[in-house]
């Protein structure tokens, strides 16, 4: 039987990191993250990495991509968000499909223009998947008292409430106690 073991393989100089990565052979394999609020892809040709353009459509920050779908050398797709951080929610999700040549963003049906973006994989050209979220996850401090701030966050959970999102609210003493099992809600 055949051992295997790990390679460290060394990468282009980024400033950020890498949240995802696919592979369909050997020499043909794609990583996407962030590199200061940008998004990042980088492609792997059985040899070295090299980065390769993608389109930011937040402008000049907050934009990420988080997963990465390598069905054949001339489509690619990967999911992310733009005008935020890959931690929290971000304004808009951005789905990028590579052609061979170029990245390019791809329109997503409305029903999940809120959604965060957080896996995508396929098995052929006209068989992809993504799957995210639509929940807003929020730690607030615990429960306000004061009229002002009550009446806002009410404003705002209405806003949330029409764009089709979920919001779940945490105490402090939630957070101590059942930290776990929030930690694996949020994703």
């Amino acid at each position: 039987a055949a051992t295997c073991s790990w390679q460290k393989v060394t990468g282009p100089r980024i400033h950020g990191g890498l949240f995802g990565v696919s592979a369909r052979s050997s020499s043909d394999a794609w990583a996407v993250g962030v590199s200061i609020h940008q998004t990042l892809a980088e492609h792997w040709n059985g040899a070295s990495w090299r980065l390769v353009p993608t389109p930011n459509p937040g402008g000049r920050g907050g934009d990420w991509l988080r997963a990465v779908a390598d069905i054949t050398p001339a489509d690619v797709w990967a999911v992310g968000g733009f005008g935020s951080n890959p931690t929290v929610v971000s304004s808009g999700p951005l789905l990028l499909h590579w052609n061979g040549r170029v990245w390019k963003r791809r329109l997503l049906p409305r029903a999940v223009h809120h959604a965060v973006l957080t896996s995508i994989t396929g098995t052929s050209p006209h068989d992809v998947w993504i799957v995210g979220t639509n929940r807003l996850h929020e730690f607030d401090g615990g429960v306000h008292r004061e009229p002002d701030i009550q009446r806002r966050d009410l404003t705002r959970d209405r806003r949330l409430i029409e764009a089709n999102w979920q919001r779940f609210g945490f105490t402090k003493a939630q957070l101590v106690y059942e930290g776990a099992s929030i930690i694996a809600s949020t994703d």
